[in-house]
């Protein structure tokens, strides 16, 4: 819901500021908004991403750092017959 669009329930194309369509369906709404901006040939500037595999690696890793930094709280403690 935006202030462009009444809040009634439907779902609303709004292309430049001009309603141009009113669906139920969210589906509709979404079909009618690519053919939309398929029809005006816009195209999102490319970005350099870093490599997939490597923000995993680095994900990982910082997990793990996470996890032995943190050992020393889940260690048991007591003797013999205690858990």
């Amino acid at each position: 819901m935006t202030i462009a669009v009444p809040n009634d329930g439907w779902f609303y194309v709004v292309w430049q500021g001009e309603i141009r369509g009113r669906f139920r369906l969210k589906g509709s709404a979404i079909k009618m908004y690519n053919s939309l901006l398929a029809e005006s040939g816009y195209k999102p500037p490319k970005h350099e991403s870093a490599n997939k595999k490597n923000d995993a690696v680095e994900r990982y890793m910082d997990e793990l750092e996470g996890y032995w930094l943190d050992s020393y709280k889940h260690a048991r403690r007591g003797g013999k017959g205690r858990f």
